[in-house]
């Protein structure tokens, strides 16, 4: 079921050759994949700066390796292994303790 929404949205998103937007990721925004899985032959992938402020970008490559960006944003965190948050206002209050601290 996953496998095929991430294969149908991936048609209407904004895509381009995966080298390209990986050197964009990289060089611009300071981005590094976090997190990858595969599914019904694409591979979705989590990417995240360290660097404030902390922009992320979720895509997904596609067989014919077009990388289909699904979202992105700033003001992301890492949730450390482990760790079980209880709503949203949770997460938001964790990044402030690890910008702060």
């Amino acid at each position: 079921m996953v496998s095929f929404v991430l294969s149908a949205r991936a048609q209407d998103l904004p895509c381009a050759p995966r080298a390209l937007i990986l050197d964009e990721l990289s060089e611009r925004h300071g981005e590094v994949v976090v997190f990858q899985g595969v599914s019904g032959g694409s591979v979705f992938e989590v990417f995240w700066s360290p660097v404030e402020p902390n922009s992320w970008t979720a895509a997904v490559t596609r067989p014919d390796m077009l990388m289909c960006l699904i979202a992105v944003g700033d003001g992301g965190a890492l949730i450390p292994r482990g760790v079980q948050l209880k709503d949203e206002t949770e997460a938001l209050s964790l990044r402030k303790v690890r910008k702060n601290g």
